[in-house]
């Protein structure tokens, strides 16, 4: 069908008006994509560009004749139409959510439309950035205004929009209550959205013009996302997609990662052919390592050192040794707070226990410098590491000026090891994780440090083989706090740190007999 490049012209000029046009696509939304977008023309973005791939083309002919039977039988009797992809890596699911938001958006008179996807980095910099660069391309680009949370229809701003919305524990109630005609819900790479989410959606299922779609990543073995292909399977109409079969997929890159991890392997599975992995998730640190960790802790300390930190603060530690080796290096770490729900946080690492020594809130520079100033003429750490980035350097800057030895950390800065690691952060939280393994001790009375610990994600980078550490601005968007004391910790693996020499001291010698020390054999960092 010719794509009609105006609005409104004479109808003797043979040409479409498109405000009439629209209504014969509301149950057709590949015959719109076909129509709305210049595929093959010649000068445009899409000439090299034949039309949908073949999944997006089955999936929207499904939804299509999903909305045409809830047109003939009636929506009441049909309820609201559940459906979406389990899908690889690249195989253009972004494109096809869209298609599907300008679509509805341009075929429905006062649609509600909600789009929200696993974090927010992904909403904003990815889905909603799609729909911008589709409705650049659409024939009827001039009806809608697009924003960086709203996409509109221009004469009726305020009740036909679709809304771009991040999710959070606490703000599960957005997604509640969307009982107009028509209404949209759009969740992408699902498996990341809390469960509270899903179920507020429930509520909006009644209504009978409701099209509620799940596109993702198949990441975790558990929540709503994997249960539509098991206990609601019977309600939604899933569609996996291999990416070895989508047209867009990096094919390249999807043999390497065969080669490298196998084809049967978890990874594959899930970044390949969009299959639910056997066991694990995208979750760095599980919760029974935390667990583990903190009863080491327990049965080596009781609840000595805590007290210690509430009866006597800096300097308790003083001559007191976290380490069964006395030789092992004191290394103490600052984490600057970024915003005012944050909080700064002093830790210290002793070979396998670390300790978060104070945590302040709302403290300007120079009031937080001075309070690790008392710390650390206290305990006298072999390294002290403040994270430089933002306001962090203005602390490090007093701390040199006052004459202490600080070196800073950046975890945006490039990984030790840059075919692994993203940047230092993944990589030094990827090394407390084998830490943790190895027998790393934690306070089992520090009532954040689990949640701090076990609350970021991990995924893989563009190029798919390099770890990276999900950002602290994408946990706020899912309703995660800043996992302050875990970076805290995480900083402690930002360097090696040699030994101590054993005749640096008799003294601590003597100190590791008096505590019933076994003596020492670990010389790397990764050990200590």
């Amino acid at each position: 069908m010719a794509r009609v490049k105006q609005t409104v012209v004479a109808a003797g000029d043979g040409a479409l008006d498109l405000a009439e046009k629209m209504p014969e696509f509301y149950a057709d939304p590949l015959g719109f994509v076909r129509f709305a977008f210049a595929w093959g023309e010649e000068g445009g973005d899409l000439q090299d560009e034949t039309g949908p791939d073949v999944w997006q083309t089955d999936f929207m002919v499904q939804l299509g004749e999903a909305v045409r039977s809830r047109s003939l039988k009636g929506g009441d009797a049909l309820g609201a139409y559940l459906a979406g992809a389990i899908t690889g890596n690249g195989v253009g699911k972004t494109a096809l959510i869209a298609w599907v938001v300008i679509w509805f958006m341009s075929t429905r008179t006062n649609p509600q439309v909600r789009v929200t996807a696993n974090t927010l980095g992904q909403l904003t910099g990815t889905t909603w950035r799609e729909v911008r660069k589709w409705h650049r391309r659409a024939i009827n680009e001039d009806w809608f205004t697009w924003t960086a949370t709203t996409f509109y229809l221009k004469w009726r701003p305020d009740t036909h929009k679709a809304q771009a919305m991040p999710w959070s524990k606490d703000n599960a109630e957005a997604f509640q209550g969307l009982h107009e005609k028509d209404v949209l819900m759009i969740m992408d790479e699902a498996s990341g959205i809390s469960d509270n989410i899903w179920e507020a959606g429930d509520g909006s299922t009644t209504t009978p013009g409701c099209i509620w779609l799940a596109f993702g990543n198949p990441t975790k073995t558990t929540g709503r996302f994997r249960e539509t292909m098991r206990k609601f399977r019977h309600r939604w109409n899933m569609m996996p997609v291999d990416s070895r079969t989508a047209k867009k997929a990096n094919k390249g890159q999807i043999e390497k990662w065969i080669e490298d991890y196998g084809e049967d392997s978890d990874f594959v599975r899930k970044r390949v052919k969009g299959e639910f992995p056997r066991s694990g998730s995208s979750q760095l640190i599980g919760e029974d390592l935390v667990l583990e960790a903190q009863k080491l802790f327990r049965l080596r300390f009781g609840d000595q050192l805590d007290k210690v930190l509430a009866l006597e603060g800096p300097g308790g530690f003083l001559g007191k040794h976290l380490d069964d080796n006395v030789l092992t290096p004191k290394i103490m770490m600052l984490d600057v707070a970024r915003f005012g729900i944050d909080q700064s946080v002093l830790g210290l690492r002793q070979g396998k226990t670390f300790l978060a020594l104070e945590k302040w809130r709302e403290l300007d520079t120079m009031q937080l410098a001075y309070r690790v100033a008392v710390w650390l003429d206290a305990e006298q750490p072999d390294l002290f590491l403040v994270d430089a980035a933002g306001i962090g350097g203005g602390v490090a800057d007093v701390l040199r000026d006052l004459g202490y030895e600080v070196e800073d950390t950046n975890g945006g800065m490039t990984a030790l090891d840059p075919r692994r690691f993203f940047n230092r952060r993944a990589e030094m939280w990827w090394l407390m994780m084998e830490w943790l393994k190895k027998g790393g001790r934690l306070n089992h009375l520090d009532v954040e440090i689990k949640d701090d610990l076990t609350g970021p994600e991990y995924g893989y980078s563009d190029r798919g083989d390099r770890v990276q550490l999900e950002s602290k601005d994408d946990m706020k968007s899912r309703g995660l706090p800043s996992p302050d004391t875990g970076d805290c910790l995480a900083m402690s693996f930002w360097m090696p740190v040699a030994m101590k020499r054993e005749a640096e001291s008799v003294a601590a010698r003597l100190a590791q007999m008096l505590d019933g020390g076994s003596g020492y054999s670990a010389t790397s960092w990764k050990s200590a």
